[in-house]
């Protein structure tokens, strides 16, 4: 059976703003798919660039996984022109790997059309709906959405941002009664709020405001050019999870416990992960009944992270990334898969139900400095290190170098924080002792 996996991009990917290095390679990962599976022939369509999932040689040329046929398209496609790429091809299924992207996050929107284009082909796709992905790409929409369905969400106001600058585009209004109406619902919120665009990504651009004053100046100084979510923060533990799969057949994981920053937010560069988390507490079945019943209803397919808050023994939903995410190594590992396994097992199925805590093992994720390269080789060949991955970035002005370790494989937190203890010892300079610490407070709670 012949399974296309696509990935679109519809930004210009410089090799020399973002420069990505993993252990394994990208090129072992789709090997090793391909000696999984092979009975299924495997073709990856995307552009040249080969982002997120492919190599690049020393020369630029990208670097074709052994058992996988690419199909590396020169330019961005619209999505009809993309889909007929696909429909040539003439697979059984067609599977969107959908990624982030700086600075609008809306790619899981582009594969969506084309995932509808090749159902009126007649071929099947996993992949998530138009719906779905138009709602989850813009805040607010996801914030109507989760409280239609009667999820905890923080209490927010929307910005219009053309109506909150009405009287500077059009004539003849002296008074803007929408920034008043803006000013009265900002002044009523608790504080400290945070304040960010409906449709950036990640933790990029958002600021937390203290007083109704401090919102008011920040709103007021300038037209920021979109529009704005300010939203009450949830100052409570934070957490994220995964769910993969199709509709009738999900696997909701349990939560993975988030480490913040010196703002009390979850940092997208540096961040510390630990899961799962399955503490009496958190009432985790419930959660993820909840969880289960919002993937049934927006349909997911494939993988959606979910970012969430736990206060005062209540769930909140704080937004949905219709995507691969910063997570999802971590899922993955939790479920001792990979994330190519994760996409192409939710067009086959799976014999495992990874909801279930008794068949998931408890991994651990961090960022430190780049290590040497015989350090890295070196770790990579360690039992319980899954994946490395060394990242330079110097996109949309966030300028970061570092490796992040995904560590898996263990029964327990226990041997988790033993195993890491050992390798405090084994490489200092790699798994600092403020490493140690963080890890052992994230884990134990």
């Amino acid at each position: 059976m012949r399974i296309v996996m696509y990935q679109t991009y519809s930004g210009i990917y410089d090799d020399r703003e973002i420069v990505q290095t993993y252990y394994p390679s990208k090129s072992d990962m789709w090997k090793a798919l391909a000696e999984q599976y092979p009975q299924h022939e495997i073709v990856f369509v995307t552009r040249s660039s080969g982002y997120m999932l492919l190599e690049k040689d020393k020369d630029g040329t990208v670097i074709e996984p052994s058992g996988v046929r690419c199909v590396l398209l020169d330019e961005a496609l619209v999505p009809a022109d993309f889909a007929q790429v696909i429909v040539d091809l003439a697979p059984a299924v067609a599977v969107a790997v959908s990624s982030p992207e700086i600075p609008l996050d809306w790619n899981s929107l582009e594969d969506a059309i084309i995932a509808e284009i090749l159902q009126e082909h007649g071929i099947k796709t996993v992949a998530h709906n138009i719906f779905t992905s138009i709602a989850t790409f813009d805040k607010w929409r996801t914030h109507l959405v989760l409280r239609e369905l009667g999820f905890g969400v923080a209490k927010a106001v929307y910005i219009h941002n053309d109506l909150f600058w009405a009287e500077s585009k059009i004539a003849g209004i002296e008074s803007n009664v929408y920034k008043h109406y803006i000013q009265y619902r900002v002044e009523n919120l608790h504080y400290p709020v945070i304040v960010k665009d409906t449709v950036g990504v990640a933790s990029i651009g958002i600021q937390i405001v203290e007083t109704p004053e401090e919102a008011w100046d920040l709103l007021s100084a300038s037209n920021r050019g979109s529009d704005v979510l300010v939203e009450e923060l949830i100052k409570g533990e934070q957490f994220g999870t995964e769910i993969h799969g199709v509709k009738g057949s999900y696997h909701v994981l349990p939560p993975f416990r988030l480490a913040l920053n010196d703002e009390g937010i979850v940092d997208p560069v540096v961040g510390m992960k630990f899961g799962p988390v399955l503490a009496e507490q958190y009432n985790v079945r419930q959660l993820q009944e909840s969880l289960r019943r919002l993937a049934e209803t927006l349909e997911f397919g494939g993988s959606a992270e979910i970012d969430l808050a736990f206060r005062d023994g209540k769930w909140y939903v704080i937004e949905i990334n219709p995507r691969m995410s910063g997570l999802t190594s971590t899922a993955a590992a939790a479920e001792e898969r990979t994330p190519l396994d994760v996409y192409m097992e939710s067009a086959l199925g799976s014999p495992v139900d990874y909801s279930e805590p008794e068949n998931l093992r408890y991994t651990l994720t961090f960022r430190v400095p780049t290590p040497s390269d015989d350090a890295l080789r070196e770790l990579n060949d360690l039992d319980h290190v899954i994946e490395i991955s060394n990242v330079k970035s110097t996109v949309a002005n966030i300028v970061f170098e570092n490796s992040g370790f995904v560590l898996g494989g263990f029964a327990s937190t226990a041997e988790l924080l033993k195993e890491l203890t050992g390798l405090r010892e084994r490489y200092p300079e790699v798994f600092t002792e403020k490493i140690v610490h963080d890890a052992r407070i994230l884990a134990e709670g």
